[in-house]
């Protein structure tokens, strides 16, 4: 996808598909644990020149019980990564 974009407009600048993406993931929470809470995990992901998965920014984030019905927009602060072997 990254060596042939595809371009389209949408506003008055010019745009092409990226090879960035997003997943949703859930796993089971025993009913043992002691809280009642949703954890939303936030990868901004490309996938790298070797085809393989990069994540550019992460965060984690706890929102209350029944997100459906009670989440909201939030600006959430993402850590920037940086690659690997640059400090």
């Amino acid at each position: 996808m990254s060596m042939k974009p595809k371009s389209y407009r949408t506003l008055a600048v010019p745009r092409c598909v990226t090879t960035i993406f997003n997943e949703f993931f859930s796993c089971h929470v025993s009913k043992k644990v002691p809280f009642h809470n949703t954890l939303i995990k936030i990868q901004f992901c490309d996938v790298g020149k070797d085809d393989f998965e990069v994540v550019i920014a992460e965060c984690d984030y706890w929102i209350d019980t029944n997100p459906i019905e009670r989440f909201r927009e939030f600006e959430l602060p993402l850590t920037i990564l940086s690659p690997v072997g640059i400090q």
